[in-house]
Formats: C-alpha cells, structure tokens, sequence
C-alpha cells in the first residue's frame, strides 16, 4: 500500500505517521527512533525530563536512527521555553506543543528553522 508523505517543514516522512508523545518517561529514544525507522515521525516526551535527560534522549534517539525525531511537551510545563531550547541546540528535527497555547511559542523555533507545531486535543 502506498501513502501520501507528510511535509512539517523540510522534514519529509515517508508514513505519514507522528507518533504520540506519552508523557512520563513512555515516549523515549528507542520507541522515537524505532517510528523514525519505519519512516514516520517519532517523538520523545520531554514532559517531567530535566535538560539532561533529554539532552541524553536526543542523543540516543540519533545514535538509533537517522529518521525524523521531534520532542512532544505540554505548553503548561515549567519551563516550557527552557526545554524547547535545549531540544533545538541538541538538534531535534520539530516541537510538537500541547496542554496549552503560547503564541510566542513560534519564535522559539524560527531562528533555527525548527518547526514548532501546535496539537488540539479536542475542537
């Protein structure tokens, strides 16, 4: 079966999967990069991690995959802004934002290119 790639930005899946960000200490490194082997987008809760541990997160996720990897975190979070950077200077390929809405949260990712995308859990 054949399907339609997804584009966020430059990064092109070719499944147009993004995987969910389950928060706490679900969505790790091995269970992103096994997504982004597959060709879809896989994502790191960073909700509850200190820039540490995400920083060892991203790592690994690079370390197992070459695939798209993003981080999922909850606007509302402490230091939302804090571990946004860090992601991006550890070179996550895109934000997934959700529990909240900044609309500062953009200029966060535009310097470096960095897709900052908003989730909705209900309409």
């Amino acid at each position: 079966m054949e399907f339609p790639k997804l584009k966020i930005g430059e990064k092109i899946a070719s499944i147009p999967i993004i995987q969910g960000g389950m928060a706490i200490r679900l969505s790790t490194a091995p269970l992103a990069a096994a997504v982004a082997n597959e060709g879809g987008i896989g994502l790191i809760a960073a909700s509850g991690m200190t820039h540490d541990e995400l920083r060892y997160e991203i790592k690994l996720a690079r370390h197992l995959s070459k695939g798209i990897v993003g981080i999922n975190i909850m606007v509302a979070a402490t230091d939302f802004a804090g571990i946004v950077k860090t992601a991006i200077d550890a070179g996550i390929d895109l934000v997934v934002a959700g529990a909240g809405f900044s609309r500062d949260m953009f200029a966060l990712g535009k310097e470096s290119g960095t897709p900052i995308v908003p989730i909705v859990s209900t309409a």
